[in-house]
């Protein structure tokens, strides 16, 4: 056993980040099994995991507790980044969504339990107007500056075995980030038009591939720091 790769593993795992990633895992690969008993005409048995689903999607929202205040900081660290006018602009907005888009999970959460009281109509609009779309402007946009990124980090000149090195990281690293924002876009999509996008056993794919790449980079970057 390769007592480096345990460590990293358990590093992950340590996390808030690396946790949710495989809750994430978890809760979306119930989507597929839901599907997968339902049609082998087992409806018990997928009804049982339904209910596991449910149970750790409920988890994953504690863990999104007062998240919005990471994403004022995001928003005051703005000041003082270099990047070009019209991407501060384009990051603040996205931002201000990741903002609401934590804001309205606390928020119907705690309705759901009875300590904020909202009508019907509330919940509807906070959970699935403006924590969808929030989530779906955010994604299109870190999606943009993603590529923005890589297309400028290839069009430098890499001099020294090194630099080509740090670029060859840099990219890959981006091309996970890539894959795990594009499957997260596919989410918001889908919760922003349940009726007119993916079948739920569809969506499970792209939150199993998402949670898989997102937990393999911190993995990743863990193992690369361990002597």
């Amino acid at each position: 056993m390769d007592v480096r790769k345990v460590e990293a593993f358990t590093q992950v795992l340590q996390t808030h980040s690396g946790r949710d990633k495989v809750a994430k895992f978890f809760h979306y690969i119930s989507r597929i099994l839901v599907w997968y008993y339902y049609r082998k005409g087992n409806p018990n048995r997928a009804g049982e995991i339904e209910n596991f689903r449910q149970a750790i999607g409920t988890a994953r929202r504690v863990g999104r507790f007062f998240s919005s205040i990471s994403s004022a900081l995001d928003i005051y660290g703005l000041s003082s980044d270099p990047s070009p006018p019209h991407v501060r602009f384009a990051l603040l907005i996205a931002y201000l969504c990741d903002f609401f888009y934590f804001f309205s999970d606390n928020l119907t959460f705690f309705s759901k339990y009875g300590f904020k009281r909202l009508t019907p109509s509330q919940v509807e609009f906070w959970d699935n107007t403006v924590g969808s779309w929030s989530w779906l402007i955010a994604m299109i946009i870190y999606i943009y500056v993603d590529v923005r990124e890589m297309r400028i980090a290839s069009s430098r000149r890499k001099s020294t075995v090194e630099e080509l090195r740090e670029y060859k990281e840099y990219i890959y690293n981006k091309k996970i980030d890539m894959v795990c924002n594009l499957c997260d876009l596919m989410l918001a999509i889908y919760f922003c038009f349940p009726e007119r996008s993916f079948s739920s056993q569809t969506v499970g794919v792209f939150g199993v591939l998402s949670a898989i790449f997102g937990f393999f980079k911190m993995y990743r970057s863990n193992l690369r720091k361990i002597k």
